[in-house]
């Protein structure tokens, strides 16, 4: 075939109006006959009735198509920030599970080889001026090591009380002051809620470290001017999970050696011992609350149990031990932080 003939440029064409005829230009169309002109004259004479409501007809359905394709652009981004949300929903999650996993691992490990006992515990106290008092500070500035000395000289005559193969149990330490209070424990004792605060305390104390070197066991004692010098046992709180204590006392030097007693009280917390006392008569619970509980008299006790603190004097009264000189560690005590076999106790 001859290919010119499709390489010609193509002319051009017109198409009728009435019958859409597609021909070469013309006057009138070869199909229907009409005359291009005429034709045209007519149809501005006329009132466009038909067209003007085929045009109404076709502005509603491309009015109606726009709507529907607003709608669906709506709801494919309405979707985008629902599935986006929902994204954010299951990461947030699914790090709280991780963290959860993760705090777990480490708190079981650490409470596993504290509990070993193959090596002396690092302990830690950390000062708090609580009420950003001068008179506070003042009094923490002339701290130092030796303040707390008696709570490591307790654990060691303790040990070797008991024959425990360790021989200095602890090596007490202090740290710089700290300048953030930390989270208050919870007032009521719902799980939920002290699971909470356990974390934030963990949290809190990760983020508030001002000793250098390596630790065991964190002790922060927070020091406010108020009118009874005697810490308050009931205001204080030890952590197993985290081996983390807190402490809440007066900046007095005659409360020093009270504030060792629940130094020490809280510490045993962190390594698994109970309270033994009754929370609400606070008389120490017979017999594991007493120093000497097969005493004949019972009465008066001469020492106190550590995790009761005070010592019994009658069925009904008690006395605040001076210092850890009138305290003891009892068997059932010894027990609950593996320095004594269930059989030797």
């Amino acid at each position: 075939y001859d290919q010119t003939e499709y390489e010609k440029p193509p002319e051009r064409f017109i198409i009728c109006p009435q019958c859409g005829f597609q021909q070469l230009p013309s006057e009138d169309c070869q199909q229907c006959g009409i005359i291009f002109s005429k034709y045209f004259e007519k149809n501005e004479t006329e009132e466009p009735e038909i067209d003007a409501a085929a045009q109404i007809s076709k502005e509603m359905e491309q009015g109606i198509e726009k709507a529907k394709m607003i709608a669906m652009i709506s709801t494919m981004k309405n979707r985008k920030r629902y599935d986006l949300r929902k994204i954010l929903r299951w990461t947030r999650i699914g790090l709280l599970v991780l963290l959860f996993i993760a705090v777990g691992l480490y708190t079981a490990w650490t409470n596993w080889r504290v509990a070993g006992w193959d090596k002396t515990l690092e302990v830690v106290v950390y000062p708090i001026n609580g009420d950003q008092s001068e008179q506070t500070e003042e009094f923490i500035s002339t701290l130092d090591t030796e303040d707390f000395r008696p709570v490591e000289t307790f654990m060691i005559e303790e040990a070797t009380r008991y024959e425990f193969q360790l021989k200095k149990p602890i090596s007490i330490h202090l740290a710089p002051v700290i300048g953030t209070l930390p989270p208050e424990p919870p007032k009521n004792r719902n799980p939920f809620v002290v699971m909470l605060w356990s974390l934030q305390m963990r949290y809190w104390a990760f983020m508030n470290n001002t000793y250098e070197k390596s630790l065991d066991i964190r002790l922060y004692v927070i020091y406010k001017a108020i009118e009874n010098t005697e810490p308050q046992l009931e205001v204080s709180v030890g952590l197993r999970k985290g081996l983390i204590g807190i402490v809440n006392t007066s900046p007095a030097s005659k409360a020093q050696d009270y504030t060792n007693i629940i130094i020490t009280h809280e510490m045993l917390h962190t390594l698994g011992a109970t309270d033994k006392y009754d929370y609400t008569t606070l008389m120490p619970n017979h017999p594991d609350g007493y120093a000497d509980a097969e005493k004949k008299p019972l009465y008066p006790q001469n020492h106190g149990e550590i995790m009761a603190v005070r010592i019994p004097k009658s069925p009904d009264s008690f006395s605040m031990p001076k210092s850890l000189n009138n305290i003891i560690i009892g068997e059932k005590t010894c027990t609950e932080i593996k320095w004594c076999s269930e059989e030797e106790s």
